[in-house]
C-alpha cells in the first residue's frame, strides 16, 4: 500500500474539491475502501461523488449494508460493513455475491470487517483514511492498495 496523497480539509467546499481530486485520480471499476471514526465524513463522500455522476438522493447504506446508484452511464455501489461483526455475518449479509456484480466504482465503508485480500478482484483498489481533527477539520490519507 502507498500513499497517492495527504490533505486538510477544513469545509464542506473543500471536500467537494478533495472529491473531484479522487474522482480524478481512481479509474473506472476501482473499489475504494473508506475508513474512519462515525461521522467522519465517509457517507458524505460517496455522495458528493455520486452528484459528479449527476446522482442525487445517496443514503448511508448502514441498516442495507448495500445501495446501487445508477443513472444511465454511470453504477455506483455503496457498501457500509458497520454492523456486520464476524466473518459469518459477512457471508450471510450477501456481501461477496453483491461485490462480483459489475459496477463502474465500488465504496466499502469500515473495511476493517473483512480481510483485504477477500476484495482483491483483479479491480484498482484504493484506501481512503479519513480522521477527525476537530469539528470542522479532517485529515484525509489516500492510498493505492493495487
Amino acid at each position: 500500500m502507498s500513499l497517492v496523497f495527504s490533505t486538510q480539509i477544513n469545509t464542506e467546499q473543500e471536500l467537494i474539491i478533495l472529491t473531484e481530486r479522487i474522482c480524478d485520480l481512481i479509474s473506472k471499476n476501482s473499489v475504494v475502501l473508506l475508513s474512519g471514526n462515525l461521522s467522519s465524513g465517509k457517507t458524505t463522500l460517496v455522495s458528493h461523488f455520486c452528484k459528479l455522476f449527476g446522482i442525487d438522493n445517496v443514503q448511508s447504506p448502514t441498516f442495507a449494508i448495500h445501495q446501487r446508484y445508477s443513472n444511465k452511464k454511470t453504477i455506483i455501489d455503496h457498501f457500509d460493513l458497520y454492523r456486520l461483526e464476524s466473518d459469518e455475518d459477512v457471508q450471510a449479509s450477501g456481501f461477496y455475491d453483491l461485490l462480483s456484480m459489475p459496477a463502474d466504482y465500488k465504496f466499502i465503508e469500515w473495511p476493517e470487517r473483512i480481510k483485504e485480500r477477500d476484495i482483491q478482484v483483479g479491480q484498482p483498489v484504493y484506501k481512503i483514511v479519513i480522521n477527525i481533527v476537530d469539528l470542522s477539520s479532517r485529515q484525509v490519507d489516500v492510498y493505492k492498495v493495487s
